[in-house]
């Protein structure tokens, strides 16, 4: 599940920034499978019977149910991300340079966050899951310093308002996307 959701984001990285129809729509395709299999791993791990477990299984099992609803929410912003570059390619709405730029190295990095969350857990590495923590401020404040770039820009007549909207959309679901992933990171901190 935490592999497909990793597919979303590159997808929606590629096909946003290389103005691809085909990988935009991958991502719909990929989220379809990420539902199901949210579905059917709750289920599986409703089943199982807490009292027969260890405080150390009972806590790991706790943090699965989190982790299952954080990586289905990150494929969800990876659909939000999709719409909009819909949007954006229906209505021919160009992006600068500049916001080009910013989007690439804040989907890097929002990748490189999710990735490093989902290894922690996988591996039980405190030491990752405190990486992505790391991390994750670097992402907040990415956000916040290219929102202000932005209106910079727009100020100067760099940018066109309405491919800013989606612009700033977008930066902000990147930043959710990092706010699963912490959680991801917390869980390995915090409960195994």
């Amino acid at each position: 599940m935490a592999e497909l959701s990793t597919a979303m984001i590159r997808s929606c990285h590629r096909g946003l920034l290389g103005r691809n129809r085909s990988m935009v729509a991958e991502v719909f395709e990929i989220e379809e499978s990420v539902d199901s299999l949210k579905r059917e791993i709750e289920d599986y791990l409703d089943r199982i019977h807490r009292e027969a477990l260890s405080d150390k299984e009972a806590r790991l099992l706790h943090a699965l149910h989190h982790v299952t609803g954080d990586i289905e929410r990150v494929g969800d912003q990876c659909v939000n991300i999709a719409q909009r570059a819909i949007v954006l390619l229906r209505e021919q709405q160009e992006l600068s340079e500049p916001a080009i730029r910013d989007l690439n190295d804040l989907f890097e990095k929002t990748t490189q966050l999710y990735m490093k969350s989902v290894q922690a857990l996988r591996d039980e590495d405190r030491t990752l899951a405190r990486q992505a923590l790391d991390l994750e401020e670097e992402v907040d404040q990415l956000e916040k310093e290219y929102k202000n770039n932005h209106l910079i820009r727009l100020e100067q007549g760099q940018c066109s308002s309405s491919a800013g909207v989606r612009y700033v959309e977008i930066l902000h679901n990147l930043e959710r996307m990092g706010d699963h992933a912490v959680n991801i990171a917390g869980d390995v901190l915090h409960t195994i």
